[in-house]
């Protein structure tokens, strides 16, 4: 539960995806209403004019893992969320769905990235029923995509 309400704490880079063949809208944030900073989302089906009464954390990692830069695309109904966070020792590249327009998302984040170099600033698209995610690696001598 957060320890704050929406908007009290710090909010950053927010991104947005639109279905072109809908008035839906979703955008995602990352917000340090539990301390941290953690990806949130929220989502309009008439064009942006009103929004969901409450914002949703996407995220499962425990509450003391920071999950910045969130990432966001939607294919139809099918909204995809991707972002950092170093809930297993590295950071990570880490990724959740959305198959009924941001309704309600999988139960368990999926581990995109396995490397066990620094990834960050992801990248996220998708055409039909493909997803595409890109990010940058951080090894020692060198930067790779």
């Amino acid at each position: 539960m957060p320890t704050s309400s929406a908007g009290a704490n710090a909010t950053r880079l927010p991104v947005l995806a639109v279905y072109h063949s809908s008035q839906n809208v979703y955008v995602a944030w990352d917000e340090s209403r539990d301390g941290v900073q953690k990806p949130y989302f929220n989502y309009s089906t008439n064009g942006g004019v009103t929004w969901q009464p409450s914002d949703r954390r996407i995220d499962h990692a425990p509450v003391t893992v920071p999950a910045p830069l969130p990432r966001i695309s939607c294919c139809g109904q099918n909204v995809y969320v991707l972002w950092v966070d170093a809930r297993t020792g590295n950071n990570g590249i880490f990724f959740n769905r959305s198959t009924n327009g941001g309704a309600s998302w999988q139960p368990t984040d999926t581990l995109v990235q396995t490397s066990s170099t620094d990834p960050w600033d992801p990248q996220l698209t998708c055409e039909g029923s493909h997803v595409y995610a890109v990010w940058l690696d951080s090894p020692v001598s060198d930067t790779d995509v």
